[in-house]
């Protein structure tokens, strides 16, 4: 199987790593800074051979496909981590935190997974869903992220951004335009045919 290429993003903050990492480090507190991606993270019993942790999660974008899949920690070293994702989602992803220049620092996101959920893993278009899915995701999670590091220094922010609404209408409505457009395209090919 083809390894599944890489989507990257990288958010720059006003804010030393040491106050980053503190809040990205521990997933399971993800769903409560950061709701418009992670629907729940709990931890699993930890590996017999290491002392990393491993958790089960989902998480969902902007699209009504919620994804679901455990992770087991392969690196979590004070500025990096990498988890291994079994499930929905197969593949691994990095979070990379590093000094800009002074309080400033940036995070480095790599997901390299492929969609592996039994309703879509045969769609043409699913790297196209899944990589809309995360770019929604962390766009809204470097604001969460902001807020976070507000709510750690005491300050008042509003509530994260929220997830995406449980409606299915805008998805069905846009496969049902793909799906009229490829019947359309297919009809006037088989027309033309006949004459």
């Amino acid at each position: 199987m083809r390894e599944p290429a890489p989507w990257t993003t990288r958010w720059t903050l006003d804010a030393p790593c040491d106050d980053v990492w503190a809040a990205l480090s521990d997933l399971r507190e993800m769903p409560r800074w950061w709701p418009a991606m992670w629907r729940s993270v709990e931890e699993l019993p930890r590996d017999a051979d290491t002392a990393l942790p491993m958790v089960s999660a989902e998480v969902r974008g902007a699209t009504p496909v919620t994804y679901a899949f455990s992770a087991r920690c392969e690196l979590h070293d004070g500025r990096a981590m990498r988890w291994a994702l079994v499930g929905d989602l197969e593949g691994v992803f990095e979070a990379r935190v590093e000094t800009v220049e002074g309080d400033r620092c940036a995070v480095l996101w790599t997901w390299r997974v492929r969609c592996d959920q039994p309703s879509l893993r045969d769609i043409p278009l699913v790297a196209d869903v899944l990589a809309l899915d995360l770019a929604w995701a962390h766009a809204r999670g470097l604001t969460s992220l902001r807020h976070e590091l507000a709510r750690r220094r005491g300050d008042d922010p509003p509530a994260p951004p929220a997830p995406a609404g449980e409606s299915t209408l805008p998805w069905t409505l846009a496969v049902a335009g793909v799906t009229a457009a490829v019947l359309g395209v297919v009809g006037l090919l088989v027309r033309r045919r006949t004459w």
